[in-house]
């Protein structure tokens, strides 16, 4: 896509868990903050799901 006729004003992050951002694309969305770009961060769960067992649902959700 070339940027100078479809410029990018803002980036939407979509992710499942509250910490997924940062694991996937931490560094991209630093880099568009930087840039002057406006992120957002939709996250769609509370976290309580996709632990490694070794916690709660409850505890892994407030943790996260």
């Amino acid at each position: 896509m070339n940027h100078a006729i479809y410029p990018i004003h803002s980036v939407l992050i979509v992710v499942a868990h509250p910490d997924d951002a940062e694991f996937m694309c931490g560094g991209t969305a630093a880099t568009m903050a930087a840039r002057g770009k406006e992120v957002s961060l939709l996250v769609v769960t509370s976290g309580e799901k996709g632990g490694d067992g070794s916690v709660g649902e409850v505890e892994l959700g407030r943790i996260r």
